[in-house]
C-alpha cells in the first residue's frame, strides 16, 4: 500500500522516488539517459505512460566511458528496453538524443521528466530549456546527479534555470549525487 503522505520533502535517497511518484499521483513519465534501464523499470510501478529517452551511443560517452561500455553493450541495452516494451504496452523507447526527443514530442506534456544524461553545465542548461514545455502546470521537471563535484555541471545549471524560472526547488538528502526536483508553478 501506497504512503499517500509521502512528499518531496520527506524523501531522504532515490531509492524512494516510486513511491514518491505513486503518492503524487504521477501517471506520464519520461526519463532522459536511460542507459541500462534499471531506475526507468523501478519508476514504472503506477505510471500509465512511460518514456526511455537514451541515444544508446558509446560515441556520445566520452572516451573513459566507452571502454567500459562498448557499442554493443548500449545495443545490448537498447534491446533491454524494447521488450520491455512487449511486457508493458504504455512503454516507449526512443533512440535518439535528449533535444531530439524534446523536439519529437513538443506540444505534449508529462508529470514528470527525470534527467539523468550528458552532466556538463551546457548540456544539463539545453536540456531543461528543451523539457520544462514538455512539463505539465503543477507538475515536475527533475534529474540526478545534483552536484558540482567530479567536473559535474548538474548543479549550476538547476540552480541557474530555477533562479530565472522561480520554479520551487527540492532535492534528495544524500550527500553526494542526489536527485532535484523543479516543481513548475500552476
Amino acid at each position: 500500500m501506497v504512503n499517500q503522505s509521502v512528499s518531496l520533502r520527506d524523501i531522504k535517497t532515490r531509492s524512494q522516488l516510486p513511491a514518491l511518484a505513486a503518492s503524487l499521483g504521477i501517471a506520464s513519465y519520461v526519463e532522459v539517459g536511460v542507459w541500462r534501464g534499471y531506475f526507468f523499470q523501478k519508476m514504472l510501478a503506477g505510471v500509465i505512460l512511460a518514456t526511455a529517452v537514451d541515444p544508446w551511443d558509446a560515441a556520445l560517452l566520452g572516451p573513459a566511458l566507452n571502454i567500459q561500455s562498448p557499442q554493443s553493450l548500449q545495443d545490448r541495452y537498447y534491446q533491454n528496453m524494447l521488450d520491455l516494451t512487449k511486457r508493458n504496452t504504455g512503454v516507449t523507447v526512443l533512440r535518439m538524443t535528449s533535444l531530439q526527443a524534446a523536439k519529437a514530442l513538443k506540444g505534449m506534456r508529462f508529470d514528470l521528466v527525470y534527467i539523468d544524461a550528458n552532466h556538463t553545465f551546457r548540456a544539463v542548461s539545453e536540456d531543461l530549456r528543451a523539457w520544462a514545455p514538455l512539463v505539465a502546470p503543477g507538475r515536475y521537471l527533475a534529474g540526478h546527479d545534483y552536484t558540482s563535484q567530479n567536473g559535474f555541471g548538474v548543479k549550476n545549471a538547476v540552480d541557474e534555470f530555477q533562479a530565472e524560472t522561480g520554479w520551487r526547488f527540492h532535492r534528495t538528502q544524500e550527500q553526494a549525487m542526489s536527485s532535484w526536483f523543479l516543481e513548475k508553478p500552476q
